[in-house]
């Protein structure tokens, strides 16, 4: 348990990383049609959960990699609260199963996600078909 130092010239100073609602949403447009990919978390496919991640990433904030553990982990936001850039969350047996899916809040009720094989990145309303039987709730994370 000693006292370590760096000398100055190794240390890179970097700009502060500030959180903007528009910039994440404006981050997620840019991958509409890009396509699912089980386990993606790159520029060239995504999965849902990797989606959020990377989209949080870039933004500076590091959020856990799958679902259930971002639903876990973020603070709860009810419905009518959202906002641009909060996370909402989806559930089988109307939401009160094992969160299995995960979009970012885009507003006016849409969200944009990743939804699976056969589609690619896109925006869906919240509320629709089987997003609004499965909604299990929304979390915040900054």
């Amino acid at each position: 348990g000693g006292t370590g130092y760096l000398r100055r010239n190794d240390v890179k100073k970097t700009r502060e990383v500030t959180f903007s609602r528009q910039a994440i949403v404006d981050e997620a447009a840019r991958f509409m049609g890009l396509p699912y990919l089980w386990s993606g978390t790159a520029s060239y496919g995504f999965d849902c959960s990797g989606f959020t991640m990377r989209l949080y990433q870039s933004q500076g904030v590091a959020i856990p990699r799958d679902a259930d553990d971002q639903a876990a982990r973020g603070v709860a936001v009810a419905r009518q609260d959202l906002l641009p850039g909060d996370l909402v969350f989806f559930a089988a047996r109307k939401g009160r199963d094992r969160v299995h899916h995960v979009g970012m809040y885009a507003g006016g009720g849409m969200m944009i996600h990743a939804p699976n094989s056969k589609s690619p990145v896109r925006t869906d309303a919240v509320d629709s078909g089987k997003y609004g039987e499965e909604y299990h709730g929304a979390g915040r994370y900054a």
